[in-house]
């Protein structure tokens, strides 16, 4: 229903389901790059790519909630990452071991 990237905030958005399900389409720098939604399951899928920036934080998350407050839908926070290693870069962050490149 919605994708973005910073060049150009909205490259695909179906406005009409966004604004069904109260999804603020005028604050969309402070959406996540992609949004998908599972009619069956009412779950929207919120989907960061990785970048300089880093996985989906937890402020992040808490930013996203308050920009879709009024949208009833349950979300799934994904972070997409380009490739293994730049996972495995994260995720060796997380636990405390050293970047490497």
């Amino acid at each position: 229903m919605y994708v973005g990237d910073s060049a150009r905030k909205m490259l695909f958005t179906d406005e009409n389901l966004l604004n069904e399900l109260k999804i603020p389409i005028t604050e969309h720098d402070k959406l996540p790059d992609v949004i998908l939604y599972d009619l069956e399951k009412k779950q929207l899928f919120l989907i960061e790519a990785v970048t300089a920036h880093g996985p989906l934080s937890p402020k992040r998350q808490h930013e996203l909630e308050i920009t879709l407050k009024d949208c009833t839908a349950k979300r799934i926070y994904v972070s997409a990452f380009p490739d293994f290693h730049e996972f495995k870069r994260h995720i060796d962050i997380l636990h405390g071991k050293p970047r490497y490149g």
